[in-house]
């Protein structure tokens, strides 16, 4: 007789994202009494799955922004790589897919490598942001490590919409890693409703991350301002964009400024 047990995916599940909640506050309760300069192996945090000490320090930004006591609030979504559903695809035709005015929306990424390395589920997010976005008229900003992802998707618009794009897409690639990875739905006709997406602190080499989200109105219910939190957003990407001498020259040297 062979031995067998049947697993409760929801219990596996939960007990995940509670394991990846808590690694995560432990890194942040650890930088609240850390030294200035923090010292972290690279090599080995990526092998290991653990989120460079820079995601968390600019995690601490946005939560003192936010309020620890509100950021403990909001929604947690376990995301699995093997799973060819996207969060933002399916949360953004619930709210946005049958709005009236598509191209009163704005959507920016923030990403590592757009779903690069799964085939499958980057050819589904290509075809979504041509057919449900940029056919309809809503402009589509993309941040990126990803070189290869402007050819790419132009390819796709060309083939899909002929010379029709016009100025509605753009595509920019960074070097380094975006410290917080993050999809911004911006509505213009309704600001309280635009959304924010944020993956939180997290490592490609682990098959599972935490993602959360929130629209400006709950941002605002939080009295936290949302042009202050895309202007720290904005930070992140731009220090990439043009170059950071200092990060890049303490991140060489597997060292973190632990300020925010």
């Amino acid at each position: 007789m062979e031995l067998s047990h049947v697993y409760n995916t929801a219990e596996i599940d939960k007990k995940i994202s509670e394991d990846l909640w808590d690694n995560m506050m432990g890194h942040y309760e650890y930088l609240k009494t850390g030294n200035k300069f923090i010292r972290y192996p690279d090599k080995e945090f990526k092998i290991q799955g653990i989120p460079a000490p820079w995601q968390i320090i600019a995690w601490r930004k946005l939560i003192m922004m936010m309020g620890e006591d509100n950021f403990k609030t909001l929604p947690r979504v376990l995301y699995y790589s093997g799973n060819s559903n996207v969060f933002f695809e399916t949360d953004f035709n619930d709210h946005f897919g049958n709005s009236a005015n598509p191209e009163e929306l704005e959507v920016t990424f923030a990403c590592g490598y757009f779903w690069r390395f799964d085939e499958n589920k980057r050819d589904k997010m290509l075809n979504f942001v041509v057919d449900k976005l940029l056919k309809k008229g809503t402009p589509v900003i993309i941040w990126t490590q990803d070189d290869t992802l402007k050819e790419v998707l132009g390819k796709k618009c060309k083939e899909k919409l002929g010379d029709s794009v016009g100025g509605k897409l753009r595509v920019n690639h960074v070097s380094e890693r975006i410290d917080v990875h993050h999809t911004l739905v911006e509505d213009k006709n309704d600001t309280n409703n635009s959304r924010l997406y944020m993956e939180l602190p997290h490592t490609e080499a682990y098959d599972f991350k935490l993602e959360t989200y929130l629209t400006f109105e709950k941002l605002k219910s939080f009295d936290c301002e949302p042009k202050e939190i895309k202007k720290v957003l904005k930070s992140f990407i731009t220090c990439l964009y043009r170059p950071h001498l200092v990060k890049r020259f303490l991140s060489w040297r597997n060292i973190a400024l632990n300020t925010g």
